[in-house]
């Protein structure tokens, strides 16, 4: 075959593939459309149509979840579709125990980030804290990828004693913690104790089912004790139910006070007021907050601010003023719909700005405001001064973003723990390590002790012992431990003798000894002196 009938059957092929190119293009623009939908219900026709039409098997329960999930990510941060599973979790956590590593997390980010250890649970032995970005789970990359409560929950949820690997990132650190699940209990006070002798602590570390009865019967035990003056530290409380916060409000406030309103454009306002009921109203309030203080945790702050009920110490919140209600679905699954904004008494909403069109909400503005200075001082908080309100006794307030606290604490940096040696000693949990393996709490020597407070102000770490644990810690990292101050020394003897009070006496006696030099009581107890 010559060169020219070569192109002569090129030519050919080409002016064949051409014509098929036309015919198949108009006869695809001169078919008619199939309608496959109908005006009052597009989704459910297209769902439809992809099931019995579509080339491979499609699994539309979950293309239908997709849908449903994409539609509320829109709205604003807080509207969500719950699985039936996830939901079940999230009710176990309001009312009732479970198995696993005792975490509370939000996805940030497309990452799993820690937003408070549960007390007494496996996490918090071990020292993971808030602001804990998850990054593995035993053999699951789980950073900065999309992943869904469900998943999450599964990965980290499981029968007691079993356990599960955690790769963590901590700043620039990261740090590995093999986690034994365990019972988590949920209760939701921490500690409550008389801390001098007129003045009782109350932390509440969640709002729950059970948080108002917890709250009642630990207050009239601090009462019979002698209790006038009383702190409530909601440091680190991510929020929860509305109800139990308003109750609790309710026995700090006297009569007719405005606890809260909320507002929604379905939604007419609705006003809560306090009742005569409380058996607090006499008791002097310092109500602690900072960062990680949330939605319920600010519901209380607000309401004893704008009422000048008592003063608020500490850092600013976190800002949430959104409220959901939630809707059960046949199969279980629960669709939460921000329906109102919620107000303090004075008409401040707290909910931090964010993109109702693109959902840009500024999640990380923890580390936002962290890189801003606002941690170390009050000056570098920014403020919406267009959004100024006046509390019952005429003290400027502001919306916007969160509860400013009436007295500003700075973060306290000797507990950052700067010091590699430290870090390593804090994150590889070698203090409990060292105490549960090492310290018998039942010996002759730790038994003349017969209370919580004869320990506290009787007990110290000797420097014998002290030396032990930095060879164990040495021997356990493969390096050598160099405690650069007294300070660094003060204060891991602090954090020795806050772990073996644990062992002794549970977690009021560890958080009994850790309080002794907590920045924000301290101020708090300076007050009440004034």
């Amino acid at each position: 075959m010559n060169k020219f009938s070569v192109i002569n059957n090129l030519i050919k092929s080409v002016f064949i593939l051409l014509i098929g190119i036309f015919i198949g293009k108009n006869f695809f623009q001169t078919r008619p459309f199939l309608k496959i939908y109908n005006t009052t219900d597009k989704i459910s026709d297209l769902l439809n149509y992809l099931e019995n039409n579509y080339v491979d098997s499609v699994n539309i329960d979950s293309i239908r979840e997709s849908i449903i999930n994409n539609i509320l990510s829109g709205l604003d941060p807080f509207s969500n579709y719950i699985s039936s599973d996830e939901f079940v979790d999230i009710k176990e956590s309001m009312e009732g125990d479970f198995e696993g590593i005792g975490i509370e997390f939000q996805i940030l980010n497309d990452t799993i980030t820690v937003m408070n250890s549960i007390t007494g649970g496996p996490s918090e032995k071990l020292g993971i804290l808030p602001g804990d970005k998850i990054i593995k789970i035993d053999s699951i990359d789980v950073g900065n990828i999309e992943i869904s409560n469900s998943k999450a929950v599964s990965l980290l949820k499981g029968p007691k004693d079993t356990y599960v690997l955690v790769k963590i990132k901590r700043n620039s650190k990261i740090y590995e913690f093999d986690i034994k699940r365990d019972e988590i209990p949920l209760t939701s006070i921490d500690f409550s104790y008389m801390i001098k002798s007129d003045v009782g602590i109350v932390k509440i570390n969640r709002f729950s089912i059970k948080t108002y009865q917890e709250f009642s019967i630990c207050t009239k035990n601090l009462i019979d004790k002698g209790m006038k003056k009383l702190i409530l530290d909601l440091r680190n409380n991510p929020g929860g139910l509305l109800s139990s916060a308003i109750e609790i409000a309710d026995e700090l406030l006297t009569s007719d006070k405005i606890i809260l309103f909320t507002e929604g454009n379905s939604r007419e306002r609705k006003v809560y007021n306090s009742s005569s009921n409380g058996n607090l109203h006499d008791i002097e309030l310092h109500v602690l907050v900072n960062e990680y203080s949330a939605s319920a945790s600010e519901i209380i702050a607000g309401a004893i601010q704008d009422n000048n009920r008592g003063i608020v110490i500490g850092r600013r919140t976190y800002g949430k003023g959104l409220v959901q209600e939630q809707v059960l679905m046949d199969d279980g699954s629960v669709v939460r719909l921000t329906t109102s904004r919620y107000f303090t008494p004075s008409g401040r909403c707290i909910q931090i700005p964010y993109d109702s069109e693109n959902n840009e909400n500024d999640m990380d503005n923890i580390l936002v405001r962290f890189n801003n200075g606002e941690f170390f001082s009050r000056d570098s908080i920014k403020i919406d001064t267009s959004k100024k309100f006046l509390t019952t006794d005429g003290k400027v307030v502001y919306g916007g973003g969160g509860i400013i606290p009436d007295v500003f604490i700075p973060i306290d940096n000797d507990n950052n723990y700067n010091n590699n040696g430290l870090l390593n000693i804090i994150s590889f949990n070698l203090i409990s390590k060292f105490i549960y393996q090492k310290i018998n709490v039942n010996s002759k020597r730790m038994n003349k002790y017969d209370s919580i407070d004869d320990f506290k102000y009787n007990y110290s770490i000797s420097d014998s012992l002290f030396d032990s644990f930095i060879n164990f810690c040495e021997n356990e990292l493969n390096e050598e431990i160099k405690i650069n101050s007294v300070e660094d020394k003060n204060l891991l003897k602090l954090n020795l003798k806050a772990t073996i009070a644990r062992k002794k006496y549970k977690n009021e006696g560890y958080y009994v000894i850790l309080n002794i030099r907590d920045d924000v009581i301290n101020e708090s107890l300076k007050l009440f002196e004034q």
